[in-house]
C-alpha cells in the first residue's frame, strides 16, 4: 500500500518562508526543469539563493524571497505569496537588485495561489504566476522525490485553496477560512468582470485587514478622475471575525466612487462634477436601494 506525501505540516498556509524553502530546494535538485519553468538560457551552473540583500542600510529590508544567479549574473527574481499582498512598491524595489545591464534578459515572478492571485499591473517587468502554474513542470522530474514532492504540493493547494465558479454561493462556505474564501470570491469577481474600453481592474485589501475587494476605474476623458466602482463583502472586518459560521454574512455591496488621481489633497475636488455624474447616470436606477 502507498501513503500519499501529506505537506499540510511543512507547508501552512501562514508560512511563506516554508514555501520559499521549499521550492529553492526543488529547483536546486532539478535545473533542468528549474531552467525550462524560468525560461533560463544562461548555460552555466545555477546558484538559488533565499532573502539576500545587496543593500545597506534602510535598504536591507529590500531582500527577494528566491534569487537565481547563473555565471556571477542574476537570471531569475521570485517574490513568494500565499495569503499576504505586497508591500507599497515592493515589486520595483526588488527591480533594483538586478544590474542594469542584466535586466531585460532576468525572469521576475510574482508567484502566488492561482484563487487568491496578487495583482501586478503596475510592475509590467513581473509576470504573474499562480503557485500551480510553477509547480506543474516538477511533476515530470526526472528526479524521484522531486516529482513526488510536487505533485504532493499540487494536492495541498488544491485540498486548502477555495474553489469558485460561477456556481458558487456567496456565504456558502463550510469548514473554510471565512477570511481566505471571501478573498477568493473576490479573485474570481476579478477575473470574470467585462472590462469597459480603457478601464483597469485590481483587487486590494480594505478597511482594517483580511477583507479584499475587486475594483474597475474607468477613466473619464480629458479629465483627472475615474469613474470606480468597488464590491466587497458588506459586513467590516471586525463583525466577520465574531462570526461563527459563514451564515452570517450579508452578502456583496457594490459601491460607486468618483476619484481624482495624482492628488494629495480634496482641495480642488469637483464636487459639482460628482452631482452632474450621479443625476446623469443614477439617480434614475430603480436598483439602487435608499
Amino acid at each position: 500500500m502507498t501513503t500519499k506525501l501529506d505537506l499540510r505540516f511543512l507547508l501552512p498556509l501562514s508560512n511563506e518562508n516554508a514555501w520559499s524553502d521549499l521550492l529553492a530546494t526543488l529547483m536546486t535538485a532539478d535545473e533542468s526543469t528549474t531552467r525550462r519553468t524560468l525560461g533560463i538560457a544562461d548555460g552555466a551552473p545555477l546558484v538559488v539563493r533565499r532573502e539576500v540583500s545587496k543593500a545597506r542600510g534602510d535598504r536591507r529590508a529590500d531582500r527577494p524571497d528566491v534569487v537565481v544567479e547563473a555565471g556571477g549574473r542574476v537570471v531569475a527574481v521570485l517574490e513568494i505569496k500565499v495569503l499576504s499582498g505586497l508591500g507599497p512598491e515592493q515589486l520595483e524595489r526588488y527591480l533594483a537588485y538586478v544590474d542594469d545591464a542584466d535586466r531585460d534578459a532576468c525572469a521576475f515572478l510574482a508567484v502566488s495561489p492561482r484563487g487568491v492571485r496578487v495583482n501586478t499591473q503596475h510592475a509590467r517587468a513581473w509576470r504573474n504566476t499562480s503557485w500551480e502554474e510553477l509547480i506543474e513542470p516538477f511533476m515530470s522530474s526526472d528526479v524521484p522525490w522531486v516529482a513526488a514532492t510536487a505533485a504532493a504540493w499540487r494536492r495541498h493547494l488544491e485540498t486548502h485553496v477555495p474553489r469558485v465558479d460561477g456556481a458558487s454561493i456567496w456565504n456558502g462556505i463550510v469548514d473554510e477560512d471565512l477570511f481566505l474564501a471571501l478573498r477568493a470570491r473576490a479573485t474570481y469577481l476579478h477575473d470574470h468582470v467585462v472590462l469597459p474600453h480603457g478601464s483597469t481592474r485590481t483587487t486590494l485589501e480594505i478597511g482594517s485587514g483580511g477583507l479584499w475587494a475587486t475594483t474597475v476605474d474607468a477613466p473619464i476623458e480629458g479629465t483627472g478622475y475615474v469613474v470606480r466602482w468597488e464590491v466587497a463583502e458588506s459586513l467590516p472586518t471586525q463583525d466577520v471575525v465574531r462570526l461563527a459560521d459563514a451564515s452570517g454574512l450579508r452578502g456583496p455591496e457594490l459601491r460607486f466612487r468618483l476619484v481624482q488621481r495624482g492628488v494629495t489633497t480634496s482641495r480642488a475636488y469637483d464636487w459639482d462634477h460628482l452631482a452632474h455624474l450621479w443625476h446623469e447616470h443614477l439617480a434614475h436606477e430603480e436598483w439602487i436601494t435608499w
